[in-house]
């Protein structure tokens, strides 16, 4: 740490610390949206799926009211995700997640949040943690939690270098789901709605002229994934990424194989993927190539006038738990004789080559866009620890 940083303890360094822990919120289905450590993720707060009702927020909100800017972090089940708030609209927090506002010229709100996010930063909380089998830290431990900074100006210097990658990774987030938006929009109007070109709305046994329903095989290959060997998993990057259920939401392969398999389970940016148990919700892969382990399966287009997000909102109905889910004892499995069952509209060759011509270049942009974005992410990874320690020095 340069000679010109100071050392806080985080009791010095905040003015507000709103902790909920030992509260426990009644939950609706609408709402004031309640802010949980699950939806807390890789700098980000997802959308909240749970609430609390609006005639209730001023009897549970006692200890504090989150403001815009404040930081927020997870306690345990994981202790250390950080994330920021950034709505002005009224939102409840949940137990295992605390507010910390930074107090006035003395520390940043968003140099905290990188901060703490910065391998020194999550080694500081680490070093306080308890527990054996769910580690977390107590409020007294939290308090105790170093803080490293230069004066505030550069502070907000470092801070506005980071942020503006982040904002960009932000955006380019968003614009990857109104692509998603746009290409489903494409699917229903002409595959739900029938508004394809040359449409004549005249419909036999309910569906177009000369189309019908045919195995999901007549245009999509089913590839389930290798039952890659555990003992050679690794988190450490060497060898190459393998596909789980778990990492289909974030586009990243969390472990590692030096074990090989045939090309056929290489899994390329763009395609189509899907779990098998208890995540079933299909998506694009935008990550690194990747192998594609067991109880994860790829659906493949067998001809080239078959885009891959046609098959993206062909399958959909497939992975819905209410139509083809089998309960099990733990999880909700879907089976390959579900897969063998399931049925799709088949319209006319040409019909398809059209839709495809329609989607093909939302499909590229996806993988450009999220391609840019790996490429910011390792830029801000790589500069935030180097920021945090002071080896890049920026000067006030």
């Amino acid at each position: 740490m340069p000679k010109n940083w100071k050392t806080y303890k985080l009791e010095d360094a905040v003015e507000k610390l709103i902790d909920y822990r030992g509260k426990t919120p009644t939950k609706t289905q609408d709402g004031i949206p309640l802010i949980t450590a699950k939806v807390i993720k890789s700098g980000r707060i997802e959308t909240p799926n749970e609430f609390i009702a609006e005639e209730q927020y001023s009897d549970w909100m006692t200890r504090g009211i989150p403001e815009y800017g404040d930081v927020v972090l997870t306690t345990e089940a994981p202790l250390g995700e950080v994330a920021q708030i950034n709505t002005r609209e009224r939102i409840a927090l949940a137990q295992r997640v605390i507010t910390l506002r930074g107090k006035k010229d003395i520390v940043d709100n968003t140099y905290l949040k990188y901060f703490l996010q910065s391998p020194i930063g999550q080694a500081n909380l680490k070093a306080k943690e308890t527990g054996s089998t769910v580690t977390g830290i107590k409020q007294s431990q939290l308090r105790e939690v170093e803080i490293y900074a230069p004066d505030y100006k550069s502070q907000t210097q470092i801070a506005s270098i980071l942020s503006s990658l982040d904002d960009k990774i932000e955006l380019n987030l968003q614009m990857n789901q109104t692509l998603e938006a746009m290409a489903q929009a494409i699917f229903k109007e002409w595959f739900v709605d029938y508004k394809f070109p040359g449409s004549t709305g005249k419909l036999v046994n309910g569906l177009p002229k000369g189309w019908r329903k045919g195995s999901i095989y007549e245009l999509i290959e089913v590839i389930y994934g290798f039952p890659f060997k555990s003992t050679l998993f690794n988190q450490k990057e060497e060898g190459s990424g393998l596909i789980r259920i778990r990492d289909l939401k974030n586009n990243f392969a969390g472990f590692y194989t030096t074990e090989l398999a045939d090309n056929r389970y290489l899994i390329q940016p763009g395609d189509v993927l899907a779990g098998m148990d208890a995540e079933f919700i299909p998506s694009i892969w935008l990550g690194e190539p990747s192998w594609l382990n067991q109880r994860v399966c790829k659906f493949k287009p067998k001809f080239d006038f078959v885009n891959e997000l046609f098959i993206l909102s062909c399958i959909k109905p497939l992975l819905e738990r209410s139509q083809y889910g089998k309960v099990g004892t733990t999880v909700i499995h879907l089976g390959k004789g579900d897969i063998d069952m399931y049925e799709i509209l088949i319209p006319h060759e040409n019909q398809l080559k059209q839709v495809s011509e329609l989607l093909e270049p939302i499909h590229k942009r996806l993988i450009e866009i999220e391609k840019e974005n790996r490429t910011l992410t390792q830029i801000r990874d790589s500069l935030l620890p180097n920021l945090m320690n002071g080896t890049i020095e920026v000067k006030a």
